[in-house]
């Protein structure tokens, strides 16, 4: 998982990568996005079928985020998108919708997205329905979860 730019008192600006080897197995290694996310892939030479992207939310970084990050995903894989009320978020989405993924929004409090190829299914959610949902003029052309 990519968390650049992440607030914290003590590591402002760091960029974490949650990688799951196992279920309970987790790396947490500190770093800048996306440089350090091609440097891990070049250490590791692995793959990863679960990509978690939530960071810097100005244009191009989500973008640059997403376009590291997709080589190195499985051919069965999930990339999720967190803040995507951000249209500079979105455009990592949008990137790999253009490049043929399969995309879904689920509505949250800050909408998340989820892009996936091979035999992968996201996870179905429900939006709350006491909640009069309403998606950013920028995410009217996707699929919203539960609806």
């Amino acid at each position: 998982m990519l968390c650049s730019n992440c607030r914290s008192t003590t590591l402002e600006a760091i960029t974490f990568i949650w990688i799951f080897e196992f279920v309970l197995v987790l790396t947490l290694v500190a770093g800048y996005s996306p440089q350090r996310v091609e440097e891990l892939a070049k250490e590791l030479q692995h793959k990863w079928s679960l990509i978690f992207i939530d960071g810097d939310h100005e244009a191009p970084a989500p973008l640059n985020d997403t376009i590291v990050c997709e080589p190195l995903a499985e051919d069965d894989a999930l990339i999720l998108f967190h803040d995507l009320t951000s249209p500079d978020v979105a455009q990592g989405l949008d990137y790999l919708k253009e490049k043929g993924w399969n995309t879904i929004i689920y509505q949250t409090m800050q909408i998340m997205g989820a892009a996936w190829r091979g035999n992968v299914e996201p996870v179905k959610h429900q939006p709350d329905p006491k909640i009069n949902w309403n998606l950013p003029k920028h995410l009217e052309h996707y699929s919203v979860s539960g609806l």
